[in-house]
């Protein structure tokens, strides 16, 4: 697709924006983006605790200092 169609001036996805105005309220197109945050907890607590736990500990890990930020980050 032609960047034309993509961003006109600072609006981003204004093709798309203008195919939905009908269709959605004004609300829901011109809102801001929202993140999300991974559930890092969940992963490293629950899900993997074995893994995640040999791989933060042991010396082949691209971040040795990862798990000490983890633990004493504020």
């Amino acid at each position: 697709m032609p960047a034309e169609f993509k961003i006109w001036g600072r609006v981003q996805m204004y093709l798309l924006k203008r195919l939905l105005k009908r269709l959605t309220p004004a609300s829901i197109i011109s809102c801001d983006k929202q993140g999300f945050g991974m559930p890092l907890k969940h992963w490293l607590r629950d899900k993997y605790p074995g893994f995640s736990l040999e791989r933060l500990l042991s010396g082949d890990n691209h971040h040795p200092n990862l798990l000490a930020l983890m633990l004493f980050s504020t």
